[in-house]
């Protein structure tokens, strides 16, 4: 996942069950000259008693005509999910000899999702979504959504999203997003949540996506289509929400070389 800090490129991935590694560039500047300062600590997560350890910062390898770059690995790395929704946290000070030029705070989650034969998986596991639609996520809701049962989010973007994915990482909330081709830059800068799962999209605007979209498989990407709709899946859509009485999750298979949904029920949605 990437996470843009003022210059600074946060970018984390779990290498394997057993290490995870966060890599920070910076965007544009001699390496000689500048300095970063920090560690992440953790994990931490709200409903689980953790000590928290504190991940030493180091410089990473030089290669020609690289940005600046470091990287701390996290061996043993507590993953995030729903039910313990482990978080792990930094503080960044960037100098250039004593100048102080930025000063980042960041939060980190460690997860792989990815799309199977048997649905979603998420840290290896298959998950079966419950989500519900939502305007905003305040801390009382949030609590009041875990204790119904539901895992996941469905967000307008543009809509206090920020908080929302805020919320979501903390309390252990998946979140996908309703977007179209205007909301890219906004898809790539909430991406490094630790709660973003990906994004809906409406049929007829899948065609204005850019290829750095349809391209990502660091998220998921789906197209809503409405429940008497009967026509030809995106080919990057990797699942369809199916809008109706009961909104509903399908997987989305490759079948004779087209795209062709199955009746494999990811999951179900509440207005």
């Amino acid at each position: 996942m990437h996470c843009f800090r003022s210059n600074l490129l946060f970018t984390s991935k779990l290498q394997d069950p057993t290490l995870a590694l966060v890599h920070i560039s910076l965007l544009g500047g001699p390496l000689d000259e500048l300095q970063l300062e920090g560690q992440l600590a953790g994990p931490k997560c709200r409903f689980s008693k953790t000590v928290e350890v504190p991940y030493a910062l180091s410089r990473a390898p030089k290669s020609v005509g690289s940005w600046p770059a470091w990287r701390i690995f996290v061996p043993e790395p507590c993953l995030w999910e729903p039910s313990s929704p482990f978080l792990y946290q930094g503080r960044f000070v960037l100098r250039r000899q004593t100048e102080v030029l930025a000063e980042v705070q960041t939060r980190i989650g460690f997860k792989s999702i990815a799309m199977s034969g048997e649905g979603i998986r998420l840290n290896g596991e298959v998950l079966r979504l419950r989500a519900k639609r939502i305007e905003c996520l305040t801390e009382k809701s949030a609590q009041n959504l875990r204790e119904l049962g539901y895992n996941t989010v469905i967000a307008s973007s543009g809509q206090d999203i920020a908080r929302i994915y805020d919320t979501a990482d903390e309390f252990g909330f998946l979140v996908l997003a309703l977007v179209d081709a205007s909301n890219a830059e906004e898809m790539h800068q909430i991406k490094s949540h630790a709660s973003c799962l990906g994004w809906i999209v409406k049929c007829e605007d899948f065609a204005n996506l850019p290829a750095v979209v349809t391209n990502d498989r660091e998220v998921l990407l789906g197209v809503q289509l409405s429940s008497e709709a009967d026509v030809a899946v995106p080919h990057s859509a990797q699942f369809v929400f199916r809008v109706g009485a009961r909104p509903t999750f399908e997987r989305v298979v490759v079948a004779e070389g087209r795209k062709s949904r199955e009746v494999v029920l990811l999951g179900e949605a509440d207005s």
